[in-house]
């Protein structure tokens, strides 16, 4: 499940969480609408659910009656996402005070509950403990981190770890996987002389030696698809990415700085077994509260907002779309 996430802000004002998603099957993702007062079961154990107080639209899978989100934005711009944190996640177990609040869960219950990044900091540090539940559908406790974005542009993540439980703020914008982000960002020095200035000709002896290609900008970066890789190219291409102007704009521009860690669909490993691919990539905006995507099979944008959704509807909105490519002939003109 290899993820690779990231803030970007356009010229105008708005402010975008954009990701990939990256499994090595499709669990059944659907577009939802998840309006004001759709019941919320915090953690498996729980047995009464909890009425969402704020509606959201978000990419999801529906298990036993239950909407578990990979990612969404809610009603009031508070945007949220899912990534797999594999060999580093531990989560505390029930805590005196707390309600008990499964990974699974949790994504959905902060953007249902929360209207800005103070709040949600607030769920998990005081409010809820992160259990060990078992998703519905992959039948144990997926390891989880979480990032977090609103209308102001920042970013937060959030990694239950051995530490305990880790809230980060004032962040570089970028998530991936594992390691825990304060490893991730310190990775990023490393890479200080990235820049966006060609190489020079060099002298040596009587030789002066031309660069062999006149595109090398940001020259070094790695180029493979660990997450420590994903989160230096990810980093590098945001920061130095010419601002988009506007919120169509800067959907583009999220999608071809994921382009950049965009997991084609191959088989590797003895057995040929399918490795993880990017199933689709979303660019979540907070001031208009849509949700942007493209998927795997269809590269052309679609997308769909909250601001023409009924949020008191009876039950759970889902949305449609075109499965295969969707291409665009055109007509020459005389």
């Amino acid at each position: 499940m290899p993820c690779s996430g990231f803030t970007l802000r356009t010229a105008d004002g708005r402010h975008f969480l954009a990701r990939t998603m990256d499994f090595d099957q499709n669990p059944g993702a659907r577009l939802m609408v998840i309006p004001r007062g759709w019941p919320i079961f915090p953690a498996d154990a729980a047995t009464k659910p909890v009425a969402s107080p704020y509606a959201q639209i978000a990419m999801g899978v529906m298990a036993g009656g239950r909407a578990l989100t990979l990612d969404g934005v809610n009603e009031f711009g508070l945007c949220g996402a899912i990534f797999y944190y594999p060999n580093f996640a531990r989560y505390e177990g029930p805590a005196d005070g707390k309600m008990p609040l499964s990974p699974s869960m949790a994504l959905q219950y902060a953007l249902a509950s929360c209207r800005d990044l103070a709040e949600a900091e607030e769920l998990f540090r005081d409010r809820a403990s992160l259990v060990a539940d078992a998703s519905p559908v992959l039948g144990v406790a997926p390891p989880l981190h979480f990032m977090f974005s609103d209308p102001s542009g920042e970013a937060m993540v959030v990694e239950p770890d051995a530490g305990g439980l880790n809230i980060y703020r004032d962040t570089v914008g970028v998530l991936a996987n594992a390691p825990g982000y304060p490893w991730q960002e310190t990775n990023l020095r490393n890479y200080l002389a990235v820049g966006r200035k060609p190489c020079e000709p060099i002298g040596m002896e009587n030789r002066v030696l031309q660069p062999i290609s006149p595109n090398t900008v940001l020259w070094g970066l790695p180029g493979d698809y660990t997450s420590v890789s994903r989160f230096v190219r990810t980093a590098y291409l945001k920061r130095f990415l010419k601002q988009p102007q506007t919120e169509q704009e800067g959907v583009a521009a999220a999608f071809h700085v994921l382009g950049a860690v965009s997991v084609p669909r191959v088989r590797v490993g003895a057995q040929e077994a399918e490795a993880g691919y990017t199933m689709y990539t979303c660019a979540m905006a907070a001031q208009s509260r849509t949700y942007y995507f493209h998927t795997y099979d269809n590269r052309r944008v679609q997308a769909a907002s909250l601001d023409k959704e009924n949020l008191d509807a009876p039950g759970i909105k889902f949305y449609e779309w075109s499965a295969g490519q969707d291409i665009r002939w055109l007509s020459a003109q005389c």
